[in-house]
């Protein structure tokens, strides 16, 4: 004679899978969720790198670039600087939309935070900005001169991504990472810091130095533990 199952064992058996999802789904989702930002990250760091070397090619070392932007006056070195920056190397990126200055971006300004969720500032608002055909957003920003230090070089300028736009969570190490470009225009990673890309720390620039990591490591294992290093312990088992 064929026996089915009871009513009470299916109901133990949907039970027990139940649970393993609920266990399990949260971790799939995460994992990725964080694949797709380090492939999101990686693909705008070799657009970005094409971009502004066809750029180079085209009108010469950043600094040559500079022309009538110079002021005394800082503020107005890189509200004049950035746009051109930007100008010269957007047409080498595809976009949905760009603008420039106060005005032409407050349309798609939003708040982003630190790695710890501290409010930081307002994302393009003032600066320079693009949508990708990938969705990421960019904000290109400059000093008005290629003297400021990275690291051992001189960076003409800034540029910071947002993967998935005003979506969130809209912080620096989470979605938001930065890079720098150098007066040869070569687009560089921020360097990998632990005092300026860990769980704990309030200050706004946390997150910022988190982008050579994602780069190098292909992970987002700084946001699991501290006390992680390019060259040592890079896991948190």
């Amino acid at each position: 004679m064929k026996r089915g199952f009871t009513l009470a064992e299916v109901l133990i058996t949907l039970g027990i899978i139940g649970i393993v999802a609920a266990l399990t789904i949260p971790t799939l989702i995460s994992n990725y969720q964080e694949k797709q930002t380090v492939t999101r990250v990686k693909e705008a760091y070799t657009l970005l790198n094409s971009a502004v070397q066809m750029a180079v090619v085209e009108h010469g070392p950043i600094n040559t670039w500079l022309t009538g932007a110079i002021t005394d006056d800082g503020e107005l070195n890189y509200k004049t600087f950035s746009p051109m920056l930007f100008e010269k190397i957007i047409p080498y990126l595809k976009t949905v939309f760009t603008c420039t200055g106060i005005l032409e971006c407050r349309p798609y300004a939003y708040t982003y935070g630190n790695l710890t969720g501290k409010a930081a500032s307002m994302w393009i608002l003032r600066y320079t900005g693009a949508k990708l055909l990938n969705g990421t957003y960019i904000q290109i920003q400059s000093t008005g001169s290629c003297t400021s230090q990275y690291e051992t070089q001189n960076a003409c300028g800034t540029i910071r991504i947002d993967v998935n736009g005003p979506n969130p969570p809209n912080q620096t190490g989470r979605d938001i990472f930065l890079f720098a470009i150098n007066n040869e225009g070569y687009v560089l990673p921020y360097k990998f810091n632990p005092q300026r890309c860990n769980l704990t720390d309030s200050l706004y620039v946390n997150g910022n130095a988190c982008t050579e990591w994602v780069i190098l490591k292909g992970n987002l294992n700084y946001l699991k533990c501290d006390g992680l290093s390019l060259t040592g312990k890079d896991t948190c088992d």
